[in-house]
């Protein structure tokens, strides 16, 4: 004799279980593409990039306003993520890791990497 197997009816906890998985993933997606970009912009990542301070400044000359334009934007993104996303970002990733100034309408680094990055890096690179 063959049992009758039951069909399986709505399952509304799956459907919201798998809504609010999906909804913590693109959020930490969010999150962790704004990082890397952040440290792609700044040359930051595991171990040193070799760049002096003058070969960056050099790279952001070369970009003109464009380095400007991409710190007000990045500012804007740190405000969204933090709007709508509170105490997801680290802090790190707040401000720029090194002291800087506009010159002439680019962005130009006027001193060496924050402490906290130095910290962060070396934490990394152990």
């Amino acid at each position: 004799m063959t049992y009758l197997v039951p069909n399986q009816s709505f399952n509304a906890a799956e459907w919201a279980r798998n809504k609010v998985i999906y909804s913590n993933q693109f959020r930490d997606a969010v999150v962790n593409q704004y990082q890397v970009a952040y440290e792609k912009f700044w040359d930051l990542g595991i171990g040193p990039s070799g760049r002096s301070q003058e070969d960056f400044n050099s790279i952001l000359s070369e970009m003109g306003v464009a380095s400007v334009d991409i710190l007000t934007d990045s500012a804007a993104y740190v405000a969204s993520l933090n709007e709508n996303y509170p105490n997801v970002l680290p802090e790190l990733y707040h401000s720029a890791p090194y002291p800087y100034n506009i010159v002439d309408g680019t962005l130009q680094i006027t001193g060496e990497l924050t402490q906290a990055w130095v910290d962060e890096l070396d934490s990394r690179n152990a």
